[in-house]
């Protein structure tokens, strides 16, 4: 799973670290090398993908080639960008110049976990867009717990309290 936050710096051949802690969730291929799939986000940003995972989000769209107009031109403009690239011996990866221009990334970056993927944000972006939701945090956690009740959002069994788990 990916998560966390990553401050990183992009150099000026557009390569940029994929932190350690990630390199676990990376499939490696038959040489042993580590590869991201990296693609244009639905906001200011860049997804990384594992391979697997992009398989896995890739294979959810695939029964739907031609379910409307939407779809495909969504679909048409996602998979126009879809980019494999290899990790350096650094660890680093290059992310390519079309993708770096439709997300608005300059050096200064962040790599935001994401569950299923991460997320690459230009920094400044990154801290409005947090600054622009911070008021909307409650309702979104209502949508993780499928209640209109934030108190319920605990563990099955535990009434609601919020508890459970070693930290209840």
């Amino acid at each position: 799973m990916f998560s966390g936050e990553s401050e990183l710096v992009m150099d000026e051949k557009g390569r940029v670290s994929v932190p350690k802690r990630y390199h676990a969730l990376l499939a490696p291929d038959a040489e042993g090398d580590l590869s991201v799939v990296l693609t244009r986000g639905f906001e200011k940003c860049v997804f990384l993908f594992s391979k697997p995972g992009f398989t896995r989000f890739t294979a959810r769209l695939s029964g739907q080639a031609f379910a409307g107009a939407k779809l495909r031109k969504l679909q048409r403009l996602f998979f126009a960008t879809v980019y494999e690239v290899k990790l350096d011996a650094s660890g680093r990866v290059n992310v390519p110049d079309v993708l770096r221009k439709a997300a608005g990334l300059r050096s200064e970056l962040v790599l935001v976990g994401s569950l299923g993927r991460a997320e690459l944000w230009d920094r400044a972006t990154w801290r409005a867009y947090q600054r622009e939701s911070e008021a909307d945090v409650a309702e979104l956690g209502e949508l993780l717990a499928g209640t209109e009740d934030p108190d319920t959002l605990g563990t099955a069994g535990d009434g609601g309290r919020g508890g459970g788990g070693a930290h209840g």
